[in-house]
Formats: C-alpha cells, structure tokens, sequence
C-alpha cells in the first residue's frame, strides 16, 4: 500500500477509535446545587411536573473558554440499591417513564465561551394516561470539535499510532412528570456506625424505605444525644432521592468531627427533611452509641 494511503487508513481508524473511546467515557454528575462535571453545568439540578405545571427551562452554562455544542436527549436509569444510578438496559414491571410525555427544545445547543443557553420542556400527556410518577433522565453531552483528531502526523511514530484519551463531558437531570394522586411515605432503619471517604472519617450507614408511587428527595440529618440531654450535629447528607418504584436504598451520611472524634455514649438520631414539604420532617430514627 502508498504510504500516503496507508497513513489516510490510520487516520481513520485514528478517528474511529477515538470517537469510540471518547463516548464512551461520558460522565453524569450527581446531585448537588449545580448539576456539574467538566465544562458544562445545568441548573436546576432536576426538574419536576406537576399536575399544574406544563412547562419549564432549563439552563445549560458552558465553563470553557470555547464555544461548546451539546447534544440533548433522554435516557433511562434506574437506582440500585447503593443509591447510585445505572442505565435501564431491560425495563421491568412498575418503571414508568417520562420521555414520551416531555418534548424539549432545542434537541442540540451550542453555547458560547462562558455563556448560557436555555432548553425548554413541555408536557404532553394522552388523555388516557394512568396516574402515577414518570421519570426519564435528560442528558446535555458534549459535541467533540470536528478537527479532533486532524492532527494524526503527530501521533504517527515509527509506524506507531498513539492514541490520546479525549473524554467527552456530559450532565444529566432527572425529569419528573407526576400525573394524577402521587404520593409517599418514608421510614429509616439498620443505622450503623461506620467509616466512610478517603480519610475513613465516621460516618452513619442506614436504609431508606419508601411506600407510595412517588420519589422522596431531602436532606437526611445526624445529631448526637448526649446522656444529659445536649445535642451536637453531626452531619448531614443533602440531595438524598429514593426513586420511585424503588421501595429501599443504602444511604450514608458524613460527620464532621475534628481528626480522632467519635460520638460517645447518649444515642445519635437521624432524622429526613422533605425537600418538597418545605424540609418537614418525614421520618426519624435513632441507635444507642456504646
């Protein structure tokens, strides 16, 4: 083969493999008061339809110094029991998703360098639609450049190819279209005392229980009883979801204590604020410390 041939075909399996690799190095953020990760953040971090509500924005803010193009589009995820979220490879009875009932706007987005771009969502639901809560995710991923991977003569030594990992940036947003009487119930048990992070700092692992057809989202707070009754917060882990149709999740929550501390005797009770009843409290539990 010409070696200006052969170096056309390098090329484009050059191309190929990065694109491959690059997709699917596609990150999601998790729940925070930015949706972030890369370049790209997305407020709010989740949106949700009401029976009242039938549309909504949403803000896509490009972080980089380029101007950046980004793809739309809905996905479907389910949490395990860790409270981490997978892509739903076979639905199963009791899933009910939102894509079918959201259309959105703009389908791609291309934001300026340190600007913003707004994507708006509107419900639609069939006449026939039985109650209950839907949830699809909706992903904004960044488009690669078109040059990437233009500059292969660089890469090209000695007949071999060195091929650079290019992540392509990605967030994603839980849509919620509630329809009808949606509502939940909440409860906490089997709290633990563990260590927890890089620093294996104390932490409380518990499991969250749901009954009803609707998530619970919230901030779950740890205080620690002294024997004499003065109480210390210890910690609190906010963003905290229960999707619907899980019925239980893990969850843990962190404690900020100086290097060394541990709570002692008394009891440590744990309590779940509603983030959609104006952080009610919803449910509580408590566990004696040794």
């Amino acid at each position: 083969m010409d070696p200006s041939e052969m170096q056309k075909c390098l090329k484009r399996l050059f191309v190929t493999l990065l694109g491959t690799m690059a997709f699917s190095m596609t990150l999601f953020a998790g729940p925070s008061a930015e949706a972030q990760v890369g370049g790209v953040s997305v407020t709010p971090t989740r949106v949700i339809l009401g029976s009242r509500d039938r549309s909504f924005q949403v803000t896509v803010l490009n972080r980089t110094n380029e101007e950046t193009t980004y793809r739309v589009f809905f996905t479907q995820r389910r949490m395990t029991e860790e409270g981490t979220l997978e892509v739903i490879e076979d639905p199963q009875l009791g899933d009910k998703f939102a894509d079918k009932l959201v259309r959105y706007s703009p389908r791609q987005v291309t934001v300026p360098a340190n600007d913003t771009q707004t994507v708006r969502l509107l419900k639609r639901l069939p006449p026939d639609l039985p109650e209950g809560e839907y949830r699809s995710h909706l992903v904004f991923q960044a488009i690669p450049p078109e040059n990437v991977g233009e500059s292969l003569e660089e890469t090209v030594d000695d007949g071999e190819i060195r091929i650079q990992m290019v992540p392509i940036y990605g967030v994603s947003i839980p849509v919620f279209v509630r329809h009808g009487d949606v509502a939940s119930t909440a409860s906490l048990s089997d709290l633990k005392l563990v260590s927890a992070g890089a620093a294996q700092q104390p932490a409380l692992r518990l499991r969250m229980n749901r009954d009803g057809n609707k998530t619970v989202i919230g901030t779950l707070k740890a205080l620690h009883i002294s024997p004499g009754g003065d109480e210390t917060v210890l910690g609190e882990a906010k963003g905290v979801s229960l999707y619907a149709p899980n019925a239980t999740r893990q969850a843990i929550v962190p404690f900020n204590l100086m290097e060394g501390q541990r709570p002692s005797g008394g009891l440590i009770r744990v309590a779940f604020h509603d983030m959609e009843q104006d952080d009610k409290v919803i449910a509580t539990a408590e566990m004696p410390v040794n």
